[in-house]
């Protein structure tokens, strides 16, 4: 079980992607379509270790109406979702784990910040972002999660310059 230090060492550490940003339809998944995109990291300081296991995957889901657009941006870490950022805000998280931390057992509604328990994972509090976007969300997640400042690409740019059709 990955320990709050483990994933601290992981997420302190400053790691780069190893793929550029591209957008892809989200294999298995029904309307409304999700995109996504994956990318293994590798350490700055040390780039010839690249830990199996640890990546990025990131999600959107374009406006449907009334409906906003959705994004999440998590850190993996041994198959874990050891920090994430969920744009969501007409969805609820309920945490389920997070014992001692403020919003144990509370349903939170809307954006919210995913962190590391004892217990493992499906700890979040709200989270605020001064512009509630993708390239916004984008900045934030890079900071947060240690990662090298990155480029975004949007979604909308990539499947309009033929990027979606890349496997994941």
């Amino acid at each position: 079980m990955i320990t709050v230090a483990d994933a601290q060492k992981v997420i302190t550490r400053t790691k780069q992607l190893v793929v550029p940003m591209g957008w892809a339809k989200k294999l298995n998944h029904t309307e409304p379509v999700w995109y996504e995109y994956r990318s293994a990291l590798q350490f700055v300081d040390d780039p010839t270790e690249t830990p199996e296991g640890l990546l990025i995957v990131c999600q959107w889901k374009r406006k449907d109406g009334p409906k906003p657009e959705n994004w999440t941006f998590g850190l993996l870490y041994g198959g874990a979702r050891i920090y994430a950022i969920d744009v969501q805000p007409l969805t609820h998280h309920t945490n389920k784990t997070g014992k001692g931390h403020p919003f144990h057992r509370q349903r939170i509604r809307g954006n919210h910040e995913h962190t590391w328990s004892e217990e493992g994972y499906g700890y979040a509090e709200p989270f605020t972002l001064s512009s509630v976007d993708g390239p916004t969300a984008w900045k934030e997640f890079l900071v947060r999660a240690g990662i090298a400042n990155t480029p975004f690409v949007h979604p909308d740019k990539a499947i309009n310059d033929g990027q979606q059709e890349l496997g994941l």
